[in-house]
């Protein structure tokens, strides 16, 4: 996640931090299960294809894909993310990144 991004969240009230850098190279699966072992509610990605490529039943992790990856507009849209994030819960897929029915996989 982007520093301003992080830091427009923090303003918002979100407890946003950002990537650890031991996790940048990890894949999809790796990465999910360290934000998980790491105590993380939510992971915040410009990956759209996580939620399809990787199995969240179970996780208690929440992914959270934002529709775009342009710094600019992702801190413009800082509210719209944070309301996602605060909205997010594990299990959970909004695919438009936006979208206000998010609704849980069974």
């Amino acid at each position: 996640m982007p520093k301003q991004l992080v830091a427009a969240l923090r303003s918002l009230g979100i407890d946003a931090h950002e990537f650890p850098k031991q996790f940048r190279n990890f894949s999809n699966g790796e990465l999910i299960a360290a934000v998980e072992a790491d105590g993380f509610d939510v992971l915040v990605t410009n990956d759209k294809n996580i939620a399809s490529q990787q199995s969240l039943r179970g996780k208690k992790v929440a992914v959270v894909a934002l529709p775009l990856n342009r710094r600019r507009q992702i801190v413009e849209r800082a509210d719209d993310v944070a309301d996602t994030v605060r909205r997010s819960r594990p299990a959970c897929r909004d695919e438009d990144g936006w979208n206000t029915q998010c609704q849980e996989h069974r």
